[in-house]
């Protein structure tokens, strides 16, 4: 009997705290995330799903956007003002505008279940990319799409911070990505 008393709190504490695991449908599914730099400020891009808390409203995209000193105050910056979590093991693609930033990389090693295999890439006009309606909806899934059908597969997370590589240019011109052609 006392054993029995004493395993109800337990299964009473389990039954009321609801799901043990992360509750993803109360977050941002992030899909593409992108840095800029103007001066000494970095801005700070995240394209994510935000998933609605009633069946009836479906799913919704969202850009969300922060500026900083560096990387990780912009994403403080960022991550200040949400009232949902920022969930990143679905995250498809980085955009970089103009080069690679090698803060903004050290900055993404950091994050806990960030995807190794999610996609590096550059562009002209971040702000146009991120506010672009792309083909299938997500610009991270979009960028995936394009590079594997282009056989772009190396331009990896994983892949760039084992040795250094140009990562492949995409833009957007008529509501299409596309890889732009090397200047000659």
């Amino acid at each position: 009997m006392k054993k029995l008393l004493l395993l109800l709190p337990i299964t009473l504490i389990f039954l009321l705290c609801g799901c043990a695991s992360r509750e993803i449908d109360r977050g941002y599914l992030v899909s593409a995330i992108g840095f800029s730099k103007e001066k000494d400020v970095i801005n700070l891009y995240i394209e994510a799903l935000s998933s609605s808390d009633t069946t009836d409203k479906p799913s919704e995209k969202v850009t969300l956007t922060a500026s900083g000193t560096s990387p990780q105050i912009a994403f403080e910056n960022l991550s200040g003002t949400l009232v949902k979590p920022l969930y990143f093991e679905q995250l498809g693609a980085v955009v970089f505008e103009k080069e690679i930033n090698r803060q903004a990389l050290n900055f993404l090693k950091d994050i806990p279940d960030i995807n190794y295999g999610v996609f590096l890439v550059k562009t002209n006009d971040i702000d146009k990319l991120f506010k672009a309606q792309t083909p299938n909806g997500l610009l991270g899934y979009d960028i995936i799409g394009l590079l594997k059908t282009n056989g772009k597969t190396k331009s990896s997370l994983y892949a760039i911070s084992r040795e250094y590589f140009d990562a492949p240019t995409i833009n957007i011109e008529n509501g299409r990505l596309h890889f732009l052609a090397k200047e000659n």
